[in-house]
């Protein structure tokens, strides 16, 4: 018995050291500060997200502030699609436009003068077919756009004169400039004036 004791006693010690150890283990990971790793994740996560909107902020703002919405009728950059989305996404750039600006003329009227702008302003920038109206193109065109598309165009009433004689295009529209930069949303507008029964641009 006496022979047996230090070896009993050691088993003893051994024993309840590992119990100490296990129970101590066993408390680290319930207490709160033990998920600490896994509480980073969501942070990280909300972090990002929280970081994501300051960029679009400053995108929009760029874009709201080449775009000018209160004076060109551009929608609101949160209307439209990305930059570079392609001509699959102009449908939605033109009902954006359609959705910002409600129509205020005839809807044949509306469209003809749409048609018009489109015309005359793709004549503004690339050059082509300026003939058409000689007294609104008086010099030629130096440094024309290149890969000019337009995006979207409405026609609605000149807000500074209060006849029917007189209307404004609201385009928006993409191109290359002479340096060979490309964009897309960018804003124009062409003003018309009826002379008789045709329409024409005026500066």
């Amino acid at each position: 018995m006496t022979a047996n004791s230090p070896i009993r006693t050691r088993t003893l010690l051994y024993a309840a050291a590992l119990f100490a150890a296990s129970g101590c283990l066993l408390i680290a990971i319930a207490l709160p500060g033990a998920s600490q790793s896994d509480r980073a994740l969501p942070a990280h996560t909300a972090q990002v997200s929280a970081v994501a909107p300051s960029q679009d902020t400053r995108e929009t703002g760029t874009s709201a502030s080449t775009t000018r919405p209160a004076r060109s009728g551009v929608p609101a950059a949160g209307l439209l699609p990305p930059p570079g989305s392609g001509p699959a996404a102009d449908p939605l750039v033109q009902r954006a436009l359609e959705q910002a600006m409600p129509p205020d003329l005839p809807a044949a009227t509306g469209r003809e003068l749409a048609a018009l702008g489109r015309a005359v302003w793709n004549a503004e920038v690339t050059g082509i077919d300026r003939q058409k109206w000689p007294r609104h193109f008086t010099q030629p065109v130096t440094a024309p756009y290149t890969r000019v598309r337009i995006q979207a165009a409405v026609a609605r009433r000149n807000p500074d004169h209060a006849g029917t004689n007189t209307a404004v295009v609201h385009l928006v529209w993409a191109g290359a400039d002479p340096s060979g930069t490309y964009l897309d949303g960018r804003p124009a507008t062409v003003r018309l004036t009826r002379e008789g029964v045709t329409w024409n641009p005026v500066r």
